[in-house]
């Protein structure tokens, strides 16, 4: 938890001042997927989501806390979940399993914010590699993706997979370098 908290002072000194980021619960759950239903078309079950929650992957919810002043004396905050990312550390390596920001609030550095706070967090533990999967035709992710630093490694031919298996796509796998080689002199 300590680590997270880090992560949140990151946050409090950013441009991003009303982000905060949490793990996610199992109330969390509907909203989380309403969101990833609306902007994946393929998105995980119910069961999916319960399955990461409970084992050892890291989920967390990125809140935006507004502060309210209803008879302008009380502060009272309100939270409005905006993303979810889910990872998973295994020695010296961590993948990203799943991440989103609700539509709305796409291209605002919503998902460079969540996405960079998994990257330290990662750091922490002296992983070496990030990976990730990510839609061939998802440019816009692509984009985050290489701003951060990760580089596209290969490609999993009709990794998703649709119902009619014409409009299976492939994934671009990309990965992210945590250490830096030092360059021969």
């Amino acid at each position: 938890m300590a680590n997270l908290l880090k992560i949140n002072e990151i946050l409090k000194n950013s441009v991003h001042k009303s982000l905060e980021i949490r793990t996610m619960q199992k109330i969390d759950l509907p909203t989380v997927m309403d969101i990833e239903h609306s902007i994946q078309a393929s998105p995980w079950t119910q069961l999916m989501w319960l399955d990461s929650t409970e084992k050892s992957d890291i989920c967390w919810i990125l809140v935006r806390n507004k502060a309210l002043r209803p008879n302008g004396r009380s502060i009272s905050v309100c939270g409005e979940i905006i993303g979810f990312i889910a990872f998973s550390l295994c020695a010296d390596e961590c993948n990203i399993l799943n991440i989103g920001i609700k539509r709305k609030k796409q291209g605002k550095g919503y998902g460079t914010a969540l996405l960079q706070a998994a990257i330290e967090y990662a750091k922490q533990y002296d992983v070496n590699k990030i990976w990730l999967e990510v839609r061939a035709s998802n440019q816009a992710a692509i984009r985050l993706y290489q701003k951060l630093g990760f580089t596209e490694i290969d490609i999993r031919k009709n990794y998703y997979s649709a119902l009619n298996l014409t409009d299976s796509e492939d994934a671009a796998i990309y990965c992210y370098s945590c250490k830096q080689i030092p360059q021969k002199t």
